[in-house]
């Protein structure tokens, strides 16, 4: 068993149209990981040129200097002399090539050594680059190094085959987005997932994410981190600014092969997402701006904010709800339904909305709890809350109780902030208080099918 000393470069979220100053910071980050003594460094998920992951419009909008721009990223390893883990957004060619999402390998000669197309999709990924195949880690004179990209680390299967493959460290560019309310960060990845997939193989791991807020839809998680291989942590970055960690991990140890038994076959798994999930998101912020273009962009199955903006354009698949203020953007026929109110179901604000069933409440409505238990024995799996008269914390709070009592996600869109809520009352994405901000997650309705009551109540769920 060795040594080896790894660094995770953490830089910040920048705007579209600043690949010139992505590439001067990331330089600047490779030599900081060298004089440090790092043999190599990982830097964010496309932090070149710095669009959010690969998002259609932006990828639309890269600088024609691909060529260019290897060569000056295997110039800075090059003078700096270590390995350089790259997140690079590679545009689509003429002749049809598709769009990727890579982590790059820059070997200290200044050469692209290897690099790997990102398996598991977001969506901020979906419909803009093509997923990756499956690869093998990558030979390098400090091992065999596995790369990943960003959620190809959340299923355990792309890291457990490099591991098994014989990679001696997992390299992770990544740009995790803040899960939950930032106020009360969620730790699950750093405390359970990241430290599980170092442990389990037995292969120390390095993640390096972005900070800060990007088009006021993403708020990166910051965080960057070094798990050795038994899955302790030796190194993380704060959650807000840019900097450079170093440790030192131990390679050569117990392998993965080793942990399955020499003759376990690794099971192929067809990677993808429930299929009872809904991608939503709610909107929030003194400056509205356009919410149709937000769902645009987000590509979001459903799309609540508490205020229509004023000169919205007319679209097919926005409707406004209550007393015209609200907006809920959803696909095509279910808006149409909403339009004619008579489809509530039994009286109540409950509509089948394509992928989803919704019941709908507004402000003083969440205080009692017959409002939300009557939408969720109409069927409804996602309690939407418009709450524009009450403090968000108070509408935070009551959503919470009702997603949980009633076993529904809930969407809160409040003028303060927009917050989206797990039916097991975990707080899934929030917006920063009185900063204009679209917060996004995937709602598991599989997670809302047990339904429970109190017998001989007049609130029976129709299927107990």
């Amino acid at each position: 068993m060795r040594h080896l000393r790894v660094a995770a470069a953490q830089l910040a979220a920048r705007p579209p149209g600043s690949a010139e100053a992505s590439l001067d910071a990331i330089g600047a980050a490779v030599q900081e990981a060298a004089d440090r003594g790092a043999e190599v460094v990982v830097l964010p998920e496309t932090i070149y040129p710095g669009v959010a992951r690969g998002r259609a419009d932006a990828l639309d909008a890269l600088p024609p200097t691909w060529d260019a721009a290897v060569a000056r990223l295997g110039e800075a390893a090059r003078a700096a002399g270590i390995y350089a883990v790259v997140g690079m957004a590679r545009p689509g060619g003429d002749s049809g090539e598709p769009a990727r999402n890579l982590a790059a390998l820059f070997d200290p000669a200044g050469h692209l050594a290897g690099s790997v197309a990102k398996r598991v999709l977001g969506p901020l990924d979906r419909g803009a680059v093509r997923p990756g195949e499956e690869t093998a880690p990558v030979d390098t004179t400090l091992g065999r190094l596995g790369l990943l990209v960003g959620g190809d680390v959340d299923p355990p299967e792309v890291a457990r085959g490099l591991a098994v493959g014989g990679a001696s460290v997992l390299l992770v560019p990544a740009a995790r987005a803040l899960a939950g309310d930032p106020e009360h960060p969620d730790d699950l990845d750093v405390d359970v997932m990241l430290p599980a997939r170092a442990r389990e193989n037995a292969t120390p791991l390095v993640v390096a994410n972005r900070v800060g807020t990007e088009r006021s839809l993403v708020r990166y998680d910051g965080r960057s981190a070094i798990y050795d291989i038994d899955g302790s942590r030796l190194a993380m970055a704060s959650p807000d600014r840019a900097e450079v960690v170093v440790a030192d991990v131990r390679v050569g140890g117990m392998s993965a092969r080793r942990i399955l038994g020499a003759d376990f076959p690794l099971p192929r798994v067809k990677l993808g997402r429930h299929r009872r999930a809904v991608f939503a998101a709610v909107a929030a912020g003194p400056d509205h701006g356009s919410w149709a273009q937000a769902a645009r962009t987000l590509r979001a199955a459903i799309l609540v904010a508490p205020r229509a903006p004023a000169g919205e354009p007319p679209e097919p698949w926005l409707a406004r709800v209550g007393d015209g203020r609200a907006l809920l953007a959803l696909p095509g026929k279910a808006v149409r339904e909403i339009a004619r109110t008579a489809t509530w179901r039994t009286g109540h604000r409950v509509v089948e909305a394509g992928m989803a069933t919704l019941g709908i409440l507004f402000a003083e409505e969440v205080r009692a709890p017959e409002p939300a238990r009557l939408c969720m024995a109409a069927g409804a799996e996602v309690v939407v809350l418009f709450a524009e008269r009450i403090p968000s914390t108070e509408a935070i709070a009551w959503a919470r109780a009702r997603a949980v009592e009633n076993r529904v996600a809930a969407i809160v869109a409040s003028r303060e902030r927009g917050v989206l809520i797990a039916p097991d009352g975990r707080i899934l994405a929030a917006g920063p208080r009185r900063e204009s901000f679209v917060a996004s997650a995937w709602l598991a309705l599989g997670e809302t099918a047990r339904k429970s009551a109190v017998p001989r109540t007049s609130v029976r769920p129709p299927a107990l």
